[in-house]
């Protein structure tokens, strides 16, 4: 059986830790350990043993007629000792991988300095070696990631080996590409540093489907403006009791002072529209590649709401809405628990939207 490397494994800033080869995060040592003991893990190791001694037997090989077939090519290295497979480019059929017994084929392949084949001179060389990486097989041609028609996903799901394979490869269709979600993490820092710049101590923190582990492609952002620390900031600055600043050093900066955006609200007595006001004028002036800022206050939870303009990501921004922190808090406990979860949530998510239950 082969065994997980190092590199498979990362520990968690927050604790728990992640399993690159699966994609899966657990919330402590012993879930990490029945998910090493996993059907899952097990089989994605397997196969990467597999992949990696087929790659330490084959050849990559170019140079022949285009339109060579495969048995060509595979009679022609039967002279040197038994070829497993041939597997040739299909999009410009201009190479082949050829898959011999064993690394003593291999050896007697590469010793011959030259091959000929239909009168053209071959190049071989040993096959690259590549970083594993699984995804379920697709049907060449399908559409973008989270863009299928209910035939074109239904097609996807049946060439799937089993119904784990099927909800993984949902997972997979729907959920966050790596870039997407860079995206989301920079734009986060970027409110996180400038809102600092206006409302001392406040912090940005998303929620919902960006964070709690259920993340659909092209999802709203959805992020938390937490208040309270400035709250406490602007009621110690106009206080008449505040003590004068040690060693000569200069104060912190006023909340009252006529160059301080708090100078023109009491975030204790203001209303949330009020204050969402001023958080849209801060998006407008101050956040780059921020548009289409608009206040919706009479929603049922009032929000702000704005577009990135180079992505086209939309979201929006709240002051009132700690609960959604604890609910994606849950949620979050609930994926890193137990790893069947995650893909059960996007099958059952999806049925749901088909039957316009959500």
């Amino acid at each position: 059986m082969a065994e997980s490397t190092n590199e498979d494994l990362e520990s968690l800033p927050r604790g728990g830790f992640r399993c690159r080869l699966c994609h899966v995060t657990v919330a402590n040592k012993p879930s990490l350990d029945d998910h090493l003991r996993g059907k899952k893990h097990q089989r994605l190791e397997s196969l990467r043993s597999i992949r990696q001694a087929q790659e330490l037997r084959s050849v990559f090989v170019s140079g022949f007629h285009k339109g060579t077939p495969a048995s060509e090519l595979s009679d022609y290295f039967q002279a040197y000792g038994e070829v497993i497979n041939v597997v040739m480019d299909k999009d410009k059929g201009v190479y082949a991988i050829v898959e011999l017994q064993d690394g003593e084929v291999l050896e007697k392949v590469l010793a011959q300095t030259q091959h000929t084949l239909g009168g053209q001179k071959l190049r071989v060389k040993p096959r690259e070696k590549k970083d594993f990486k699984y995804t379920p097989p697709r049907k060449q041609g399908s559409a973008k990631r989270g863009q299928l028609s209910p035939e074109k996903l239904a097609e996807e799901l049946c060439q799937a080996d089993d119904v784990d394979a099927q909800m993984a490869l949902l997972v997979q269709l729907f959920e966050f590409s790596e870039g997407e979600r860079r995206l989301r993490d920079l734009l986060v820092t970027l409110f996180q540093e400038v809102f600092l710049e206006f409302f001392p101590g406040s912090a940005i923190l998303p929620f919902g489907s960006s964070v709690n582990g259920f993340d659909v492609s092209g999802c709203d952002l959805d992020l938390f403006l937490d208040l309270e620390k400035t709250k406490k900031f602007q009621a110690s600055a106009k206080s008449p009791t505040e003590t004068p600043a040690k060693d000569g050093a200069s104060p912190e900066p006023d909340a009252c002072s006529e160059d301080s955006i708090l100078s023109d609200i009491d975030l204790a007595s203001a209303t949330v529209p009020e204050v969402l006001e001023l958080v849209a004028t801060v998006l407008r002036k101050c956040v780059p590649g921020v548009h289409h800022v608009q206040v919706v206050p009479n929603a049922r939870r009032p929000v702000v709401k704005f577009c990135h303009k180079e992505s086209g990501l939309r979201g929006d921004i709240s002051i009132d809405n700690k609960l959604a922190l604890r609910n994606t808090r849950f949620l979050q406990l609930c994926t890193e628990t137990d790893e069947r979860v995650r893909p059960l949530v996007y099958a059952v998510r999806h049925w749901a939207k088909q039957q316009a239950l959500a």
